[in-house]
């Protein structure tokens, strides 16, 4: 290999390193934005379910938001067992 090739390997290779450090980055961002609006979410929707039912009936819609909650856990946890048991080398 001569050298011109080579220096554009390096080059190419430390691109790469440069886009998959702005990559995770970026990711690293968006989760961060999608947890602060699940986390504002929370209060108005507890607000919501508690007054919306009729008299007699709050306790149990409200807990609805903390079941649904819990079984989305449990459902992604289930995924992402699947997934890594399907996809192991």
């Amino acid at each position: 290999m001569d050298h011109g090739k080579r220096d554009n390997a390096y080059r190419m290779r430390a691109r790469l390193r440069d886009d998959r450090l702005a990559l995770t980055v970026s990711v690293l961002l968006g989760r961060l934005l999608q947890g602060f609006s699940a986390g504002a979410e929370l209060g108005g929707v507890s607000v919501y379910l508690a007054e919306m039912p009729t008299p007699g009936r709050k306790g149990f819609y409200t807990s609805w938001q903390s079941v649904s909650q819990q079984v989305a856990i449990v459902m992604a946890a289930a995924i992402g067992y699947g997934l890594n048991q399907w996809l192991t080398a």
